[in-house]
């Protein structure tokens, strides 16, 4: 429930900035220029949670990626 404009505001802000830097991309053959082909993840430390708006979005991660 929103009590505001401001709230919606904040909201949809998150949501699109999560939609654009956090959420992982695919389609290496749809001609996607944002995906790095070269790309390897991490494969050490322990996987973490990020939770914004109360945990309906949700990112996991490497903690040895952002952790230091």
């Amino acid at each position: 429930m929103c009590f505001g404009r401001d709230q919606l505001d904040y909201i949809l802000d998150t949501g699109v900035w999560h939609y654009n830097t956090e959420r992982p991309h695919r389609g290496v053959r749809m001609g996607n220029e944002v995906l790095d082909r070269s790309f390897r993840p991490i494969a050490h430390g322990d996987i973490r949670c990020k939770h914004r708006l109360g945990a309906l979005i949700k990112s996991y991660y490497r903690g040895a990626a952002w952790d230091n």
